[in-house]
């Protein structure tokens, strides 16, 4: 049965997480099989229908470039959990600040600096020259392609704050549970001060719901879900950090931006495509966010 094989579901959508478990081939093969050809067609929506197709032969690559030992750690624990944490990126960070600091003030120019609830919420999107060894690193480059297939692109990068102004998920659209309504794709954050896990607005993620197909993924409110229930059914965990590190995540997983805490947060905050999936979806005519717009965009193959 499908069940056996490794494909479950549950309220969401299809979970591929023990697909292949056994065998990678089985995993590419089983979205191929007219069994599971039955349930795409009468239960996904058609938008869910192309991310099925989209993804799959991503999340099971016949073949892996090869990679250094660093960047295969970096892959299998995205492979498996749909995140991992970076205790540095090696960047300067003075020179980062120095970015941040300015383009966050340039509150008047509207092309780079939007400001949200009375500055609740700021985002910034200037070029950020400091970024280049973490661009040109091919430790995380590697496992970036490892995951989104060797046509793997950086679509840009943005600055954001969440500041002490910020009471609730009134004054950020991230605050509730979701997923992107893009399926796979890759976002990275860098820390730009210590990020604490307890009063500082970490990001929280649904640990292993990286590789579920949801049924529907045009609707916005249909990617929003309710607070206790992710609680009660999911291992949450919150992704705080030490400054000059950060993360990686699948934004695909269930994940929130808690806006609760003591303290403000500023992140630089980067995002990774396959190469032919924008373009795939933009010829489709699909609303969805591919790549984000609220970015600094460069458009980088990695």
């Amino acid at each position: 049965s499908l069940h056996k094989d490794g494909l479950h579901w549950n309220q969401f959508g299809f979970d591929f997480s023990g697909a292949g478990s056994s065998s990678p081939v089985l995993g590419r093969d089983l979205l191929f099989q007219p069994r599971a050809q039955v349930l795409r067609d009468a239960y996904l929506s058609n938008n869910a229908k192309i991310f099925w197709s989209l993804d799959h032969e991503h999340r099971y690559p016949k073949e892996l470039e090869p990679m250094s030992p660093a960047a295969e750690a970096i892959f299998k624990n995205l492979s498996r959990d749909g995140f991992v944490r970076i205790d540095d990126f090696g960047l300067d960070m003075d020179e980062l600040d120095k970015t941040a600091n300015w383009a966050l003030s340039q509150r008047k120019q509207k092309n780079i600096t939007v400001v949200l609830d009375d500055g609740a919420c700021v985002m910034a999107r200037p070029p950020i020259p400091a970024l280049e060894p973490l661009l040109s690193n091919q430790t995380v480059n590697q496992a970036i392609r490892g995951y989104l297939g060797q046509d793997s692109v950086m679509h840009g990068y943005k600055i954001l704050r969440l500041s002490k102004r910020m009471k609730g998920a009134d004054n950020y659209i991230a605050a509730d549970w979701h997923h992107d309504r893009a399926g796979r794709r890759l976002k990275l954050f860098v820390f730009l001060h210590d990020v604490a896990n307890e009063g500082g607005r970490p990001t929280e993620v649904a640990n292993g719901t990286h590789n579920l197909v949801y049924y529907e993924f045009e609707q916005y409110a249909t990617s929003r879900y309710d607070d206790k229930f992710i609680q009660d059914n999911f291992d949450i965990h919150r992704l705080g950090g030490k400054r000059g590190g950060g993360f990686i995540f699948d934004t695909n997983t269930i994940h929130r931006g808690s806006p609760f805490g003591d303290h403000k947060r500023e992140t630089i905050i980067l995002e990774y495509h396959n190469n032919y999936k924008c373009p795939a979806i933009h010829s489709l005519g699909l609303n969805v966010p591919c790549p984000s717009g609220d970015q600094y965009m460069l458009a980088r193959k990695i």
